[in-house]
């Protein structure tokens, strides 16, 4: 029925644009727990030095970007995919770096 209607296109549209904040909103939570986890296992320097630590601060800038820019600006849809697929490639280069090692006691 939807298909003969041509409706299904517009419903699928409309249920991304809900769905991507509320993706990139908890991609930020997992983001600040895997912040903790980074700064546990090697220390607050470890968010700059280390390169998972870059990862995840570009992750959670970008993250912001488009939650602002979907809540704030009506036209600025290149910048919302941008920061939605910058974010997916960065989550991807996440996935694929080893756990971090924690630093030996004293």
């Amino acid at each position: 029925m939807l298909h003969r209607t041509r409706l299904a296109p517009l419903l699928v549209e409309d249920v991304a644009r809900e769905l991507r904040p509320l993706i990139v909103g908890l991609s930020l939570a997992c983001v600040v727990v895997q912040c903790l986890v980074l700064t546990r296992a090697l220390g607050v320097s470890g968010l700059w030095r280390d390169l998972r630590g870059q990862l995840l601060c570009s992750v959670a800038l970008l993250g912001g970007l488009h939650l602002a820019l979907t809540t704030m600006a009506v036209e600025a849809g290149y910048w919302v995919m941008f920061s939605y697929l910058a974010i997916a490639c960065l989550g991807l280069m996440l996935v694929l770096q080893p756990p971090p090692q924690a630093r030996p006691a004293l």
